[in-house]
This record gives structure tokens, sequence and C-alpha cells, in this order.
């Protein structure tokens, strides 16, 4: 095991070893720390994405006050949901993690929609929830004009803690105690030109698939965006592309942990 990882063992006093392993093995997960965030701890991963260049993005604890954590990359990333948890603060309570603050998913769908979506209090992590345990869900809509054209966005966000996994390899090590998590956000659009019409019907434009092991934090996301629009023909002057489809992931490959 690499040295990074006995340092961070040795500075969590709630690790500890269990003794079945597989990766995907539900099992019981004791009340422990599976996101430390204490102000020196610091995480790197391999990033990589469709139609880009590998590359490397550093997580570190930017400041902490009271129960709030922000947290900050170094340089800049590209993946959307190491994005959700360094431009939101970070709420942790009784072993209940929340995101404070918000999502743009208009930069999913080609900027072409001005969607903001307020996810202060949105709990995304838990210490204590069985698998299969909805941890979140908000529901709502706005109208917006695309140039003469007005849409309705109809969307709901819903956080899922799906597995609790007795063991995890990634990048070639074993991570033990893994809590695997989804957050997803669900989006239609609506358009009216004399009547109304879906321009793209209900789907998952974003879903996240993310573990976090115990005494470690995250250890890896997986992230997949996209969406279908509907016949443009329905809209004349519209040139936009009709679908889009990207995947992001990160794994782990360094860290350091002191709780």
């Amino acid at each position: 095991m690499k040295t990074l990882r006995n340092l961070a063992l040795a500075f969590s006093a709630m690790a500890f070893a269990i003794s079945c392993s597989s990766d995907d093995d539900s099992t019981e997960i004791s009340t422990q720390n599976h996101f430390p965030l204490g102000a020196s701890n610091y995480w790197k991963y391999d990033a990589t994405m469709t139609g880009a260049e590998p590359a490397q993005d550093s997580l570190y604890v930017n400041s902490v006050q009271n129960n709030i954590y922000d947290l900050n990359v170094k340089d800049v990333s590209t993946n959307l949901f190491m994005g959700v948890i360094t431009q939101n603060n970070i709420k942790v309570e009784n072993g209940e993690y929340y995101l404070q603050g918000s999502v743009n998913v208009g930069d999913v769908v080609g900027n072409i929609l001005d969607l903001e979506i307020d996810l202060n209090n949105a709990k995304f992590l838990s210490e204590n929830a069985a698998a299969n345990t909805q941890l979140f869900y908000l529901e709502g809509e706005e109208e917006q004009n695309f140039g003469q054209i007005p849409l309705k966005l109809k969307y709901n966000v819903e956080t899922i803690q799906q597995e609790l996994m007795s063991s995890k390899n990634v990048n070639g090590e074993t991570y033990e105690n893994v809590i695997k998590v989804q957050f997803k956000v669900n989006l239609q659009i609506q358009a009216e030109v004399l009547v109304s019409f879906d321009l793209m019907a209900p789907q998952d434009v974003i879903v996240v698939d993310a573990y976090f092991a115990e005494g470690i934090g995250m250890i890896e996301s997986n992230t997949t965006m996209q969406y279908e629009l509907e016949n443009l023909s329905l809209i004349g002057g519209l040139n936009f592309p009709e679908t889009m489809s990207q995947t992001q992931d990160e794994e782990i490959t360094e860290y350091l942990v002191i709780q």
C-alpha cells in the first residue's frame, strides 16, 4: 500500500479493517468518516474526458469555519462534479454531508438556457443511511426566452445513496468500506410557438456516480452529460446540435488525510 495511504490510516482514529473483499458486495457501513475534511487534507486524481487530453485534478480543503467547508482545486478542472463540490460549500452535521450553493444546467445543454438550480442543503452523502436511500429531491420549473421563443423548463434533482460496498479497486489499489452515491438532474424543455410542444422530452442530462472510501474521501467519480432534442425543424432558424454525450471520470492517485 502507498505511503500516503499508510499515513492517512495512521491519523484516522475511526478507520478499521473489515474481513470481506468485493467490488459489489453490499454490507453495513458503520458511522465513520467517508469524506474527511481536515484543513491539511488533499486528494489527486487522474481526470479523463471525452474528446480531451488526460489531465490531473488536485482537490484540497481551502478553509474551514465551524462545520462549513470550502474546497478548491488547483489550476482549473473541467470536471462537472469537481466543480459542484468546489464551487459550493459543504456543510457536515452528524455524519450527513450537504451542498450549499447551486448547479448551472445551462452549461450542459449548450448554453441555450440560463438555468441555475438551487442546491442549498442538498444532502449528497450520509454516514448513517442504508443502501438505496433517497437523500435529496427537488423539483421546479422556470420560464425564459431563447431569442423570441418562449421556453418552459421543468427539472428535478435527486441524490441517492445507492450501495454500501465492502471494497472497491481503483488504479490497482483496494479501498475498503465504500459508499456509492448518485447525483442526477432530469430536465424537460417545452417551447411555445402557436402551440406548446416538447423541445426536449424529460431525460437525465447529468448523472454522476461517486465513490467515497472510509477514512479517505472520494476515490472515484463517473459523470455522464447528455441530451437529445426533438425535431428542431418545428422551430425555424434554431441552429443547434440536436444531441450531445460526454463522459468524465476521476480516479484517485494520491492523497493525504489528517483527520
